[in-house]
């Protein structure tokens, strides 16, 4: 089905390979957690960051239970999540 999906979204000359998604981001997909758009931005990402950037697709919000409520943010915030830490990340050199 991932590579279904892939097939439709060309990028240039690029495919975009959700097949290489770490298994944590391929599993909330498949969950329904998280969606295209978001599976999509994290497949551009190096393999290395998937899992910090699969958790700034969610906002944790505390409604007065034991424990927080994960809310999906839309793919906009998850790509300003890239631009701010992981692209930083790398053009300061760390």
């Amino acid at each position: 089905m991932l590579q279904s999906l892939a097939r439709g979204y060309r990028r240039g000359t690029t495919d975009l390979k959700l097949a290489d998604l770490v298994p944590a981001a391929v599993d909330a997909f498949y969950a329904d957690q998280i969606g295209v758009g978001h599976a999509l931005l994290l497949a551009k990402l190096p393999a290395d960051q998937h899992e910090a950037a699969l958790q700034g697709c969610f906002k944790e919000v505390y409604n007065g239970g034991s424990k927080p409520a994960r809310i999906l943010l839309p793919v906009r915030n998850l790509q300003f999540w890239i631009d701010s830490n992981i692209r930083v990340h790398y053009l300061s050199g760390n």
